[in-house]
């Protein structure tokens, strides 16, 4: 999906946060969004549930600590948490089951179509849903 305004709200994929975290490439891209956050030009989401799936990445490869460390870090940015209500979850199979998404990225999509934000990713599961979605490819 493209459009001719400037995005103000984005939507975090695990593989964005994580690229940011790890210092991989596409990082420089997050950082830059983080920056634009924290000066108020845009508003970043992460959603609970992909919360959970950096926390699960982090611990699988780094340990228990890294992991524990990480929601403090993480809530001293500027990244609002989204959770799951009902309407949200209810958009899920959209993108999972029509657009073929793996369930987490279903979720993304999701929250991204209920606070009408773009999607940050670097995972090309979510070329499925570009003609749906507005998508910024970090790498």
């Amino acid at each position: 999906m493209s459009g001719t305004t400037k995005a103000t709200s984005f939507v975090l994929d695990a593989s964005a946060v994580l690229a940011w975290l790890q210092a991989e490439p596409g990082a420089r891209a997050v950082k830059e969004l983080l920056k634009q956050a924290r000066a108020g030009e845009v508003t970043l989401h992460l959603g609970l549930f992909t919360l959970g799936e950096v926390l699960c990445r982090v611990r699988s490869l780094q340990g228990e600590r890294a992991e524990e460390a990480l929601l403090p870090a993480l809530s001293a940015l500027p990244i609002q948490l989204v959770a799951a209500p009902l309407e949200l979850v209810l958009r899920v199979p959209r993108y999972r089951v029509d657009a073929g998404l793996p369930y987490a990225d279903a979720f993304v999509a999701a929250t991204a179509e209920s606070v009408g934000g773009t999607i940050v990713t670097a995972d090309t599961h979510f070329r499925r849903v570009e003609r749906m979605l507005s998508v910024r490819w970090i790498r």
